[in-house]
């Protein structure tokens, strides 16, 4: 083991307190959304300093459906340079949820909540 001297022990404890001391701001959140037809929820991302809330249409599970999901909470902010596995994997999935998604399939569908009526 290496022996230092004080003045050094002492100095890189100094810079290790000023290295900790100031950590950056989240620039992503992450977000729980709901389906407005059935309450699943579904995590995206979106940037912190975006004043609009995320919404968008996925495949809804529950109701076997296409359904507009809206952001109900936000669940964490996340820093890019201690969370980035996390990051890769939540776009990951919601990338290939939204590669499945065919919107042209799901115009010629009727919604189950949507009263159609009957001559």
């Amino acid at each position: 083991m290496v022996n230092l001297t004080a003045h050094l022990r002492f100095s890189l404890s100094l810079s290790r307190l000023s290295s900790n001391s100031k950590k950056a701001e989240a620039k992503t959140i992450l977000a729980e959304c709901r389906s407005t037809l059935s309450g699943h929820k579904e995590l995206r991302m979106r940037p912190r300093l975006s004043e609009e809330k995320i919404e968008f249409i996925s495949w809804d599970p529950w109701v076997q459906r296409l359904a507009l999901y809206k952001e109900h909470k936000k669940v964490k902010s996340v820093r890019d340079d201690k969370h980035s596995r996390e990051v890769e994997i939540v776009a990951l999935i919601n990338a290939e949820k939204d590669k499945k998604l065919d919107t042209d399939d799901a115009l010629h569908r009727p919604f189950y909540h949507t009263k159609v009526e009957q001559n």
